[in-house]
This record gives C-alpha cells, sequence and structure tokens, in this order.
C-alpha cells in the first residue's frame, strides 16, 4: 500500500499567464532552429508557468499532512500538520458574478464554483475548485477511496 497521497491542489499561474506559458514553450521550439541560444531562456518561462503548483502532501504513515507550493522541483512555502484522524471531504457551492469590460462592450459572466477541502481534527484542507462539479469529484474520488472517506455534495 502506498503510504503517501499527492494531490495538485491548484495552479500557481491562472488565466492569460497560464496561456503566457504556452506561448512562451512554442517561441522555444521555433527559436531552437532559428536562434538555439535564446532558446532555453524561453523554455525555461515556459516551465516555470506551467509546473508552478500548489500541492498537498498526506503522509499516511507518519500522520502529516505537507501543504507546499511547487516551483521549478523545489517546495517552497511548506506548512506541515499533524493529524489525528479525518472525518470526512466536503464540497461547497458558491455563486459567482464576474464582470467583463471591453472599450465598448460590458458583459456579466456568472456561474457556480464548487470548492473541495478535507476536514481533519487539526483544519480544513482545500483540495481544489472549478465549475464543473463530476470534474471536482473525479480529481478528489481517489484520495478518497484511498483515505475511506464519505464525499459530502452540495443539494
Amino acid at each position: 500500500m502506498n503510504h503517501t497521497i499527492k494531490i495538485d491542489t491548484k495552479s500557481y499561474f491562472e488565466g492569460r499567464i497560464l496561456i503566457l506559458g504556452w506561448v512562451f514553450g512554442f517561441i522555444a521550439l521555433i527559436l531552437l532552429f532559428t536562434n538555439w541560444f535564446i532558446s532555453p531562456i524561453f523554455a525555461f518561462l515556459a516551465f516555470l508557468t506551467l509546473t508552478a503548483k500548489y500541492r498537498l502532501t498526506i503522509n499516511i504513515a507518519n500522520n502529516e499532512i505537507e501543504d507546499f507550493l511547487f516551483i521549478i522541483g523545489i517546495k517552497t512555502q511548506t506548512e506541515k500538520f499533524k493529524y489525528a484522524s479525518f472525518e470526512y471531504i466536503y464540497i461547497t457551492r458558491s455563486k459567482y458574478t464576474q464582470q467583463l469590460n471591453m472599450k465598448s462592450i460590458t458583459s456579466i459572466v456568472s456561474g457556480e464554483l464548487y470548492t473541495a477541502y478535507l476536514k481533519s481534527d487539526v483544519a480544513n484542507h482545500f483540495l481544489g475548485e472549478g465549475k464543473n462539479l463530476g470534474e471536482l469529484k473525479a480529481k478528489i474520488k481517489p484520495m478518497a477511496e484511498q483515505l475511506e472517506l464519505d464525499i459530502k455534495i452540495p443539494n
């Protein structure tokens, strides 16, 4: 049995910056054939933006939870918690409204955002969020099965 559970909870960069990471990767690929000495700079920027993630690691053998930012293979902003037990995993639902402003048009986008947490005797630990409940459940289901926990879903 694997005694460590790892989950990427959230990307550090989102939206336009994440798209910019893919653009950097594409530019690095093109520059590889034309200006090979500049290509590593863009490859590094792509690697940095696309791999920076918040992660949660649960070490079952040591009863320890580690929450950290993973950037370029290095753990930073590490928080460690000792726990005695887990109670359940729960998902909350919240409504959001976002106003998009352009020069001539303003539009309002609204919807629901689902957020998953792991409830332990120490704290509630963030597991992830998304606009699609099914995708979020699929992401946390393997963890719930390994920890033998129920997932409480909003009505």
